[in-house]
């Protein structure tokens, strides 16, 4: 079982993925 820190710390990297690349993503299939 992972720590509660290491699971802290994907949380964050999975949020900062959709806060930017995941993002990115999206902004530019709806916005077409």
């Amino acid at each position: 079982m992972p720590t509660s820190a290491e699971t802290i710390a994907e949380k964050q990297e999975v949020k900062g993925y959709f806060e930017t690349t995941g993002f990115d993503r999206w902004n530019r299939i709806y916005s077409e």
